[in-house]
């Protein structure tokens, strides 16, 4: 069965389109692994999530996949196995990161990392940013709570 396949992928794909084929299989059997690791609903806590593994993933993702959301989902693992600034750093050192201005995440993130450096001014930003962009409810309440918990912080 696999030889026939290949024989019909060489008579139908190009090249290009064969490589491209390629590096989205590839893609999916990389991010799969960090998917599950970080989707695997056992976990109860940040502790007990395998953030090294996470990470020699997203290395291995980026690489053939350097599209901005992969190098932000790579910058999470990064804070998370070394500290809040490398994964600020890593967001700052993303090529595109202009295309993730209006993406909600990025702003969550970063209003994520902020607090984590007790920079509650600059995460109440970020947060208000995220809150804007959003239009999913769950989402809006979540980064609501994430406000009101800058300032309550804030105040202290």
């Amino acid at each position: 069965m696999i030889p026939q396949s290949l024989d019909m992928l060489r008579r139908d794909l190009s090249w290009q389109e064969k490589a491209s084929g390629i590096a989205q299989a590839y893609e999916r059997w990389l991010g799969a692994p960090a998917a599950d690791v970080e989707n695997d609903s056992r976990l109860t806590d940040e502790a007990a999530t395998d953030w090294t593994r996470i990470l020699s993933f997203y290395d291995r993702l980026v690489k053939l996949n350097n599209s901005p959301v992969v190098a932000l989902n790579r910058a999470v693992a990064v804070a998370r196995v070394h500290d809040p600034q490398a994964g600020l750093d890593a967001l700052g050192a993303i090529s595109s990161r202009s295309s993730l201005e209006s993406y909600h995440l990025l702003h969550a993130v970063c209003g994520t990392f902020a607090v984590e450096l007790h920079r509650f001014d600059e995460a109440l930003t970020h947060f208000r940013k995220a809150e804007a962009l959003t239009t999913v409810p769950a989402e809006k309440e979540f980064i609501a709570h994430r406000i009101r918990e800058c300032g309550v912080a804030r105040s202290v």
